[in-house]
């Protein structure tokens, strides 16, 4: 993982759009290109199926459905209208309840070069194409459908921002073009998961904003291992969020044995820990919550340039009171700051 390069090149795919609230309007043609718009190129996003198709070895099992997501406010389902729409024709688009639908394949909205349409204003909502295999758990995905996800969003030309352009130059959902993916609520942690090995990934992998400015995005972003070739398709996403039950699993690290120790949850609170939370950054989540993050980078013994990386995250209610913990470690490369082993799981 990349650290710094991965946060320049997310910041120049980045879209400083207006607050722009949803309002429901008649379906008319508007041309106005990109993920952001209420209309998009059938052909385009014809292309993305064609693309989820061809690598279906990747994902054999999944489904590829599109899904509107709205900027500050959820999209809903009931007074969402979307359907393919030219000159001469119109063919109604049915959906599911998170406003995803399965794009048909239509000759005659092909060849007419059709759009697809919503009644939502442009800027208001956007589009992802969703790469999901049925009968996984709600907060698990596999990696091998977040790899063709990432192919397929290129594809429809779906891509955030300036992604388009940069991947031209350095290539698509590969190692030095970050590709962020949108969870369903705000996340506390993410577990990757393959057989003989776990990695809990840094905060920087779960930024506060990654490719959008929209409030409904907000601490909702992660950066799985896609474009590392050591993991397998089949490896297992798991995300914890932060209003869900449970505590994830940690890494072991000496340097925060002494710490975790002291916590308990459901106890603890920020005015017991103002020597840890003074190492430490926060961040806002909603309803009142932080979450913190304690960071701590050693050169390892006997390594040249490698180094020991540890770092405490804590998530407080707005009562100051401690809910969730999870330590996170790995050994980075200082020279390109990737990670070259995942911490040992307790």
């Amino acid at each position: 993982m990349n650290v710094s390069k991965l946060f320049l090149l997310a910041v120049a795919g980045t879209l400083h759009l207006a607050a722009i609230a949803q309002e429901e309007e008649p379906m008319q043609r508007v041309e106005v290109p990109g993920e952001f718009s209420s209309e998009q190129s059938y052909r385009r996003m014809l292309r993305g199926l064609e693309k989820f198709e061809s690598l279906r070895a990747l994902a054999p099992n999944a489904v590829l459905r599109f899904r509107m997501h709205g900027m500050e406010r959820d999209v809903k389902p009931q007074t969402l209208h979307l359907a393919l729409q030219s000159n001469t024709f119109k063919l109604p688009l049915a959906h599911d309840d998170d406003a995803s639908f399965a794009l048909p394949v239509n000759e005659t909205a092909q060849r007419e070069d059709a759009a697809l349409v919503a009644n939502r204003r442009t800027g208001s909502v956007y589009w992802k194409p969703q790469v999901v295999t049925p009968g996984l758990p709600a907060d698990t995905r596999r990696l091998g459908d977040l790899r063709v996800q990432c192919q397929v969003t290129y594809a429809s030309g779906l891509q955030h921002g300036g992604l388009g352009f940069l991947s031209k130059m350095i290539g698509q959902c590969g190692p030095k073009l970050p590709f962020f993916f949108l969870a369903e609520r705000e996340i506390f942690a993410v577990t990757v998961q393959a057989p003989g090995r776990e990695r809990h990934l840094f905060s920087p992998a779960m930024p506060e904003h990654a490719v959008t400015k929209g409030s409904r995005q907000r601490n909702r972003y992660f950066l799985p291992p896609i474009a590392e070739e050591q993991w397998p398709d089949d490896a297992l996403v798991r995300i914890h969020y932060v209003d869900s039950d449970g505590q994830p699993p940690s890494d072991a690290a000496a340097v925060f044995e002494h710490d975790v120790a002291g916590l308990t949850l459901g106890q603890t609170r920020k005015s017991d820990l103002p020597a840890l939370l003074a190492r430490g950054k926060a961040r806002s989540l909603s309803q009142g919550r932080e979450l913190w993050s304690v960071l701590e980078r050693a050169p390892l013994a006997g390594k040249e340039k490698v180094d020991s990386v540890a770092e405490l995250a804590l998530l407080f209610d707005s009562e100051g009171v401690l809910r969730k913990y999870q330590v996170r470690a790995a050994l980075v490369d200082r020279g390109n700051l990737r990670i070259i082993a995942d911490g040992k799981t307790k």
